[in-house]
């Protein structure tokens, strides 16, 4: 594993590759080098802590900064195509809102969406998820 001080960012995080090309960042997603995609799952927008019973579970993408840290993450790696794999929302929350993001950041980057069991039908249907 490394550790890397990004500048623009002034924050620490670490990597460690994990495949022949592929390196996983401490910030919640795997790169791939050569292939230049990067890939996140379960980021859960509209996810609220004090409603669920489990609140440990909701993924550490839960929280009202996932457009910022992703943001950076692209900032970062410059991919090609960003492959979110699943659960893009918690299916208690806003369609519009997670609509609303989806079509921000496929303004940024070339974006491969997978439906998952926490996205609402409504919003697979809408958006086109796979």
């Amino acid at each position: 594993m490394s550790g890397e001080l990004s500048v623009a960012e002034d924050e620490r995080f670490a990597t460690a590759k994990v495949a022949d090309g592929v390196l996983l960042d401490s910030r919640l997603a795997l790169y791939h080098e050569t292939q230049r995609w990067l890939a996140v799952s379960d980021l859960h927008l509209g996810s609220d802590p004090r409603a669920t019973a489990r609140p440990e579970m909701l993924k550490l993408w839960g929280a009202p900064d996932i457009e910022t840290r992703l943001t950076r993450l692209l900032e970062h790696y410059q991919p090609q195509k960003l492959i979110i794999m699943g659960d893009l929302m918690n299916f208690n929350g806003s369609v519009d809102e997670a609509s609303g993001f989806l079509k921000r950041i496929l303004g940024r980057v070339n974006t491969v969406c997978l439906a998952g069991n926490h996205d609402h039908p409504e919003l697979v249907s809408r958006m086109g998820l796979v």
